[in-house]
Protein backbone atom coordinates (compact mmCIF):
# COMPACT_ATOMS: atom_id res chain seq x y z
CA UNK A 1 0.00 0.00 0.00
CA UNK A 2 1.69 3.56 -1.37
CA UNK A 3 2.06 6.10 1.78
CA UNK A 4 1.79 9.99 0.82
CA UNK A 5 2.73 12.31 3.81
CA UNK A 6 1.57 15.43 3.29
CA UNK A 7 3.00 18.27 5.29
CA UNK A 8 1.42 21.96 5.78
CA UNK A 9 3.76 24.23 6.46
CA UNK A 10 4.34 28.17 7.33
CA UNK A 11 7.85 30.01 7.55
CA UNK A 12 8.77 27.72 10.18
CA UNK A 13 12.05 26.04 8.67
CA UNK A 14 13.26 24.72 12.15
CA UNK A 15 9.97 22.66 13.25
CA UNK A 16 9.62 21.76 9.49
CA UNK A 17 13.42 20.56 9.31
CA UNK A 18 12.41 18.22 12.71
CA UNK A 19 8.94 16.99 11.46
CA UNK A 20 10.88 15.96 8.32
CA UNK A 21 13.61 14.15 10.19
CA UNK A 22 10.62 12.55 12.44
CA UNK A 23 9.70 11.30 9.19
CA UNK A 24 12.85 9.98 7.94
CA UNK A 25 13.11 7.85 10.66
CA UNK A 26 9.69 5.98 10.38
CA UNK A 27 9.95 2.06 10.52
CA UNK A 28 7.95 2.53 7.56
CA UNK A 29 8.84 4.70 4.76
CA UNK A 30 6.41 6.89 3.18
CA UNK A 31 6.61 6.67 -0.39
CA UNK A 32 6.53 10.15 -1.05
CA UNK A 33 6.39 13.54 1.15
CA UNK A 34 4.48 16.39 -0.34
CA UNK A 35 5.28 19.54 1.74
CA UNK A 36 3.23 22.45 0.98
CA UNK A 37 5.01 25.53 1.92
CA UNK A 38 2.40 28.90 2.32
CA UNK A 39 5.08 31.12 3.65
CA UNK A 40 7.57 33.49 2.30
CA UNK A 41 10.18 31.46 0.95
CA UNK A 42 9.96 27.87 -0.38
CA UNK A 43 11.44 24.92 1.20
CA UNK A 44 14.99 24.87 1.63
CA UNK A 45 15.92 21.35 0.02
CA UNK A 46 19.39 21.55 2.34
CA UNK A 47 16.85 20.87 4.95
CA UNK A 48 15.85 17.42 3.13
CA UNK A 49 17.18 14.44 5.74
CA UNK A 50 19.14 11.96 3.00
CA UNK A 51 16.76 9.36 3.78
CA UNK A 52 13.99 10.87 2.18
CA UNK A 53 16.04 12.57 -0.80
CA UNK A 54 13.83 11.66 -4.00
CA UNK A 55 10.52 11.34 -1.95
CA UNK A 56 9.96 14.79 -1.75
CA UNK A 57 7.55 16.75 -3.41
CA UNK A 58 7.46 20.68 -2.32
CA UNK A 59 4.95 22.75 -3.40
CA UNK A 60 5.09 26.99 -2.69
CA UNK A 61 2.22 28.59 -1.77
CA UNK A 62 2.21 31.56 -0.15
CA UNK A 63 -0.52 32.76 1.92
CA UNK A 64 -2.70 29.53 0.97
CA UNK A 65 -4.80 29.19 3.84
CA UNK A 66 -4.28 25.50 5.44
CA UNK A 67 -7.19 24.10 4.31
CA UNK A 68 -6.38 24.79 1.08
CA UNK A 69 -2.96 24.05 1.39
CA UNK A 70 -3.98 20.17 2.95
CA UNK A 71 -6.29 19.93 -0.29
CA UNK A 72 -3.38 20.67 -3.00
CA UNK A 73 -1.09 18.05 -1.25
CA UNK A 74 -4.06 15.50 -1.68
CA UNK A 75 -4.84 15.97 -4.92
CA UNK A 76 -1.18 15.98 -5.68
CA UNK A 77 -0.55 12.55 -3.85
CA UNK A 78 -0.12 9.11 -5.63
CA UNK A 79 -0.74 7.01 -2.58
CA UNK A 80 -3.44 5.05 -1.27
CA UNK A 81 -2.86 6.16 2.02
CA UNK A 82 -2.58 9.59 2.91
CA UNK A 83 -0.69 11.08 6.14
CA UNK A 84 -1.76 14.58 7.34
CA UNK A 85 0.81 16.44 9.68
CA UNK A 86 1.47 19.79 10.44
CA UNK A 87 5.31 21.33 10.85
CA UNK A 88 5.41 22.06 14.07
CA UNK A 89 4.66 18.12 15.25
CA UNK A 90 6.63 15.46 17.15
CA UNK A 91 6.01 11.85 15.97
CA UNK A 92 6.35 8.05 17.37
CA UNK A 93 8.84 6.28 15.02
CA UNK A 94 6.42 3.99 14.72
CA UNK A 95 3.49 6.03 13.69
CA UNK A 96 3.17 5.35 10.21
CA UNK A 97 4.03 1.38 10.81
CA UNK A 98 0.85 1.65 13.31
CA UNK A 99 -1.72 3.40 11.27
CA UNK A 100 -0.85 1.25 8.02
CA UNK A 101 -1.28 -2.01 10.44
CA UNK A 102 -4.91 -0.86 11.73
CA UNK A 103 -5.83 0.58 8.09
CA UNK A 104 -5.08 -3.07 7.12
CA UNK A 105 -7.01 -4.99 9.83
CA UNK A 106 -10.13 -3.08 9.90
CA UNK A 107 -11.54 -2.99 6.23
CA UNK A 108 -14.56 -1.05 7.79
CA UNK A 109 -12.31 1.92 8.75
CA UNK A 110 -11.63 4.68 7.07
CA UNK A 111 -9.73 6.87 8.72
CA UNK A 112 -7.06 6.63 12.33
CA UNK A 113 -5.28 9.58 13.84
CA UNK A 114 -4.23 10.40 17.20
CA UNK A 115 -4.15 12.72 20.04
CA UNK A 116 -1.79 15.73 20.29
CA UNK A 117 -0.05 16.55 23.87
CA UNK A 118 1.45 20.36 23.84
CA UNK A 119 4.75 20.30 25.90
CA UNK A 120 2.83 21.94 28.55
CA UNK A 121 -0.33 20.56 29.19
CA UNK A 122 -3.12 23.01 30.92
CA UNK A 123 -6.21 20.54 32.51
CA UNK A 124 -9.54 22.36 32.36
CA UNK A 125 -11.19 22.24 36.40
CA UNK A 126 -14.00 20.83 36.99
CA UNK A 127 -16.01 23.52 37.61
CA UNK A 128 -14.95 24.81 34.22
CA UNK A 129 -15.88 21.75 32.66
CA UNK A 130 -19.34 21.50 34.62
CA UNK A 131 -20.02 24.76 33.09
CA UNK A 132 -19.35 23.69 29.47
CA UNK A 133 -20.93 20.95 29.66
CA UNK A 134 -24.28 22.92 30.90
CA UNK A 135 -23.67 25.35 27.60
CA UNK A 136 -23.01 22.61 25.17
CA UNK A 137 -19.19 22.94 24.46
CA UNK A 138 -18.23 20.07 26.48
CA UNK A 139 -19.53 16.09 26.63
CA UNK A 140 -18.01 13.47 28.31
CA UNK A 141 -14.77 13.15 27.01
CA UNK A 142 -15.47 9.25 26.27
CA UNK A 143 -14.51 10.31 22.25
CA UNK A 144 -13.71 12.95 19.64
CA UNK A 145 -17.95 13.79 18.91
CA UNK A 146 -19.40 16.69 17.55
CA UNK A 147 -22.08 18.13 19.52
CA UNK A 148 -25.20 19.93 18.49
CA UNK A 149 -24.09 23.10 19.46
CA UNK A 150 -21.76 23.15 16.35
CA UNK A 151 -18.80 22.52 19.24
CA UNK A 152 -16.85 19.27 19.56
CA UNK A 153 -15.69 17.48 21.86
CA UNK A 154 -12.26 15.57 22.57
CA UNK A 155 -11.13 12.24 23.51
CA UNK A 156 -9.29 13.33 27.44
CA UNK A 157 -8.46 11.73 30.59
CA UNK A 158 -8.28 7.92 30.55
CA UNK A 159 -10.04 7.78 27.82
CA UNK A 160 -7.02 9.06 25.56
CA UNK A 161 -5.00 5.18 26.78
CA UNK A 162 -7.13 3.58 24.81
CA UNK A 163 -9.09 3.19 21.30
CA UNK A 164 -11.70 5.13 20.60
CA UNK A 165 -14.63 5.65 17.79
CA UNK A 166 -14.34 9.22 16.49
CA UNK A 167 -16.97 11.43 14.67
CA UNK A 168 -13.77 13.78 14.00
CA UNK A 169 -9.91 13.38 13.59
CA UNK A 170 -7.42 16.09 14.79
CA UNK A 171 -6.11 18.16 12.06
CA UNK A 172 -2.44 18.28 12.29
CA UNK A 173 -2.48 14.14 12.85
CA UNK A 174 -4.39 12.07 10.57
CA UNK A 175 -4.40 8.64 8.03
CA UNK A 176 -7.16 8.23 5.23
CA UNK A 177 -7.69 6.02 2.51
CA UNK A 178 -7.39 7.68 -0.44
CA UNK A 179 -10.76 5.96 -1.15
CA UNK A 180 -12.61 7.74 0.93
CA UNK A 181 -12.73 11.04 -1.48
CA UNK A 182 -14.02 8.92 -4.14
CA UNK A 183 -17.68 9.81 -2.57
CA UNK A 184 -19.14 13.11 -3.73
CA UNK A 185 -19.73 14.64 -0.18
CA UNK A 186 -16.06 14.25 1.41
CA UNK A 187 -13.83 17.08 0.86
CA UNK A 188 -11.40 19.33 2.65
CA UNK A 189 -13.04 22.55 2.80
CA UNK A 190 -10.60 24.80 0.77
CA UNK A 191 -12.77 28.05 0.69
CA UNK A 192 -11.62 28.07 4.59
CA UNK A 193 -9.31 30.99 5.13
CA UNK A 194 -6.14 31.85 7.11
CA UNK A 195 -5.56 28.77 9.56
CA UNK A 196 -9.00 27.34 8.56
CA UNK A 197 -10.59 27.75 12.04
CA UNK A 198 -12.88 24.01 12.66
CA UNK A 199 -11.39 22.45 9.38
CA UNK A 200 -11.14 19.24 11.04
CA UNK A 201 -14.20 19.32 12.90
CA UNK A 202 -15.86 20.21 8.89
CA UNK A 203 -13.99 17.54 7.29
CA UNK A 204 -14.72 14.81 10.21
CA UNK A 205 -18.55 15.01 9.85
CA UNK A 206 -18.63 15.06 6.26
CA UNK A 207 -16.61 11.30 6.68
CA UNK A 208 -18.76 10.70 9.35
CA UNK A 209 -22.05 11.42 7.15
CA UNK A 210 -20.82 9.83 4.03
CA UNK A 211 -19.70 6.56 5.76
CA UNK A 212 -21.25 6.72 9.24
CA UNK A 213 -18.77 6.00 12.37
CA UNK A 214 -15.68 4.65 10.13
CA UNK A 215 -12.69 6.64 12.10
CA UNK A 216 -10.60 5.66 15.20
CA UNK A 217 -8.47 7.79 17.55
CA UNK A 218 -4.90 5.42 18.52
CA UNK A 219 -3.18 6.08 21.91
CA UNK A 220 -0.15 4.84 19.65
CA UNK A 221 -0.49 7.51 17.07
CA UNK A 222 -0.59 9.99 19.83
CA UNK A 223 2.20 13.19 18.80
CA UNK A 224 3.55 16.07 20.78
CA UNK A 225 2.13 19.54 19.07
CA UNK A 226 5.42 22.15 20.05
CA UNK A 227 4.27 25.18 18.29
CA UNK A 228 6.55 27.56 20.03
CA UNK A 229 5.20 31.37 20.28
CA UNK A 230 3.26 31.01 17.58
CA UNK A 231 -0.67 30.61 18.73
CA UNK A 232 -0.86 34.57 19.69
CA UNK A 233 -3.14 36.32 21.49
CA UNK A 234 -6.96 36.99 20.55
CA UNK A 235 -7.68 39.22 17.25
CA UNK A 236 -10.63 40.67 15.43
CA UNK A 237 -9.86 38.40 12.85
CA UNK A 238 -9.65 35.48 15.06
CA UNK A 239 -12.37 35.99 16.77
CA UNK A 240 -15.04 37.06 13.47
CA UNK A 241 -13.65 33.09 12.26
CA UNK A 242 -14.54 31.38 15.41
CA UNK A 243 -17.94 33.13 15.32
CA UNK A 244 -18.77 32.94 11.55
CA UNK A 245 -17.20 29.36 10.86
CA UNK A 246 -18.98 27.77 13.53
CA UNK A 247 -22.43 29.46 12.35
CA UNK A 248 -22.01 28.23 9.09
CA UNK A 249 -21.09 24.92 10.25
CA UNK A 250 -23.98 24.53 12.48
CA UNK A 251 -26.12 25.37 10.11
CA UNK A 252 -25.09 23.45 6.88
CA UNK A 253 -24.85 20.24 9.42
CA UNK A 254 -26.60 20.48 12.31
CA UNK A 255 -29.34 22.79 12.36
CA UNK A 256 -32.51 20.43 12.13
CA UNK A 257 -34.80 23.65 12.14
CA UNK A 258 -36.11 22.83 16.00
CA UNK A 259 -36.23 25.74 18.46
CA UNK A 260 -33.81 23.21 20.82
CA UNK A 261 -31.25 22.80 18.48
CA UNK A 262 -30.99 26.97 17.46
CA UNK A 263 -31.01 27.46 21.65
CA UNK A 264 -27.92 24.95 22.35
CA UNK A 265 -25.85 26.77 19.54
CA UNK A 266 -27.32 29.96 20.71
CA UNK A 267 -25.56 28.33 24.46
CA UNK A 268 -22.68 27.46 22.99
CA UNK A 269 -22.13 31.22 21.64
CA UNK A 270 -22.55 32.16 24.91
CA UNK A 271 -19.51 30.05 26.07
CA UNK A 272 -17.97 31.42 23.37
CA UNK A 273 -18.20 35.02 24.46
CA UNK A 274 -17.03 34.08 28.07
CA UNK A 275 -13.97 32.05 26.95
CA UNK A 276 -12.95 34.69 24.49
CA UNK A 277 -13.28 37.18 27.41
CA UNK A 278 -11.93 35.68 29.65
CA UNK A 279 -8.74 35.16 26.93
CA UNK A 280 -8.47 38.59 26.48
CA UNK A 281 -9.98 40.94 28.88
CA UNK A 282 -10.91 43.99 27.02
CA UNK A 283 -14.78 45.29 25.89
CA UNK A 284 -13.92 45.29 22.49
CA UNK A 285 -13.98 41.21 22.69
CA UNK A 286 -17.63 41.68 24.23
CA UNK A 287 -19.08 44.65 21.67
CA UNK A 288 -17.11 42.57 18.51
CA UNK A 289 -19.19 39.34 19.84
CA UNK A 290 -22.11 41.10 20.00
CA UNK A 291 -21.68 42.58 16.95
CA UNK A 292 -21.37 39.34 14.93
CA UNK A 293 -24.11 37.54 16.82
CA UNK A 294 -26.41 40.72 16.02
CA UNK A 295 -25.21 40.42 12.49
CA UNK A 296 -25.70 36.52 12.22
CA UNK A 297 -29.60 36.93 13.50
CA UNK A 298 -30.53 39.99 11.00
CA UNK A 299 -29.01 38.60 7.83
CA UNK A 300 -29.98 36.68 5.34
CA UNK A 301 -27.50 33.08 5.41
CA UNK A 302 -24.12 33.90 5.03
CA UNK A 303 -22.15 31.78 2.51
CA UNK A 304 -18.21 31.12 3.19
CA UNK A 305 -17.11 33.72 0.99
CA UNK A 306 -19.79 36.35 2.72
CA UNK A 307 -18.25 35.14 5.79
CA UNK A 308 -14.34 35.56 4.83
CA UNK A 309 -15.50 39.35 3.57
CA UNK A 310 -16.67 39.94 7.10
CA UNK A 311 -13.93 37.84 8.63
CA UNK A 312 -10.96 40.37 7.12
CA UNK A 313 -12.95 43.47 6.55
CA UNK A 314 -11.08 46.46 8.30
CA UNK A 315 -14.34 48.23 9.39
Amino acid sequence: MKVSVIISSVDRPDRLARLLDNVSRQSTMPDEVIVVEAGVRPLDEAIVPPRLCGRVVAFHAPRESLAASRDRGRRAAHGATLIFFDDDLIVPDRYIEFALRHLDENTNVMAVGGIYRDPVTVHNRPWSIAIGRVLGIFGNGSRNRILVSGWADYVRGEHAKRMTEAEWLFGCNWAIRASAFNHQDVRIESRLEAWSFLEDVIFGSRITQAYGLCMRLLPELSVIHDAGNSAGRISVVTLRMRILYRFIFWRETLDDGSTTRAVRFWLGMLANLLLMYKQERRLWVLKECLSVYIGIYRQAPISWDHANELIFSTH
